[in-house]
């Protein structure tokens, strides 16, 4: 998937616009990312990759920066 594509997921997980989810983007700065919504980015990408993220990956995941790094970590994303 491109970054653009993991936005757009991550956008609809939240219920907000594309355009709200930048790289601080997170549960410090959208009410809408709660732990229900957190669980549903970590379930996504459970599901895009072969192994299931570690319990610190997943804690690790405050962000779409975060959330990114890793997918690029995983190789889930291109570029």
């Amino acid at each position: 998937m491109t970054v653009e594509e993991l936005k757009e997921e991550i956008a609809d997980i939240l219920g907000v616009s594309v355009d709200q989810i930048t790289p601080d983007a997170g549960s410090e700065t959208l009410a809408e990312w709660d732990s229900m919504a957190n669980l549903r980015i970590i379930s996504l990408l459970d599901e895009a990759n072969d192994e299931p993220l570690e319990a610190d990956e997943s804690a690790a995941l405050v962000n779409f920066a975060a959330v990114l790094e890793l997918a690029r970590k995983r190789g889930l994303v291109d570029g």
